[in-house]
């Protein structure tokens, strides 16, 4: 077994339960994982789209989720009013907790389990937007030692 493969196994007895680890052996796996991850990205956000779309189409509504690009990242923040562009907010704001107090539990409980849902798509999308920047600070890293520097 190669020093790498050797080192893997060992930190697999020692890993956190669940962590995958990527014994990268040069450039070409760092660059494929980087594609892998950005395809990835596409599919969560697929997945806003179709929660946003899915809060849009409530009738009656004060509220609804919005994709909202921050620092070149997606996010999914909650608008109020009909329109577009209404203004942002968290699912705990005030107003939002207003109006969810006076739905039908059913509703509210439906509008609670979307948010949890949103939460989840945004943490997925940081976690995977903080990789792939790690694997282009590392694959520039690995181009500057085949380059001879």
């Amino acid at each position: 077994m190669s020093c790498l493969g050797d080192e893997t196994a060992r930190h697999r007895n020692s890993a956190i339960k669940g962590l995958t680890l990527y014994p990268f052996k040069g450039k070409g796996q760092v660059a494929a994982r980087i594609v892998d991850l950005q395809q990835g990205v596409a599919l969560l956000k697929e997945s806003m789209g179709s929660l946003v779309e899915a809060t849009r189409d409530v009738r009656h509504r004060t509220f609804a989720l919005g994709i909202v690009q921050s620092n070149g990242a997606d996010k999914l923040l909650w608008r109020l009013g009909t329109v577009k562009n209404g203004p942002r907010r968290t699912f705990l704001d005030a107003h939002i907790q207003e109006v969810l107090v006076l739905m039908p539990k059913a509703m509210r409980d439906w509008y609670i389990d979307v948010n949890q849902q949103a939460l989840v798509l945004n943490m997925q999308a940081l976690n995977i937007r903080r990789e792939i920047k790690l694997l282009e600070r590392l694959l520039l890293q690995l181009s500057k030692y085949s380059n001879g520097h």
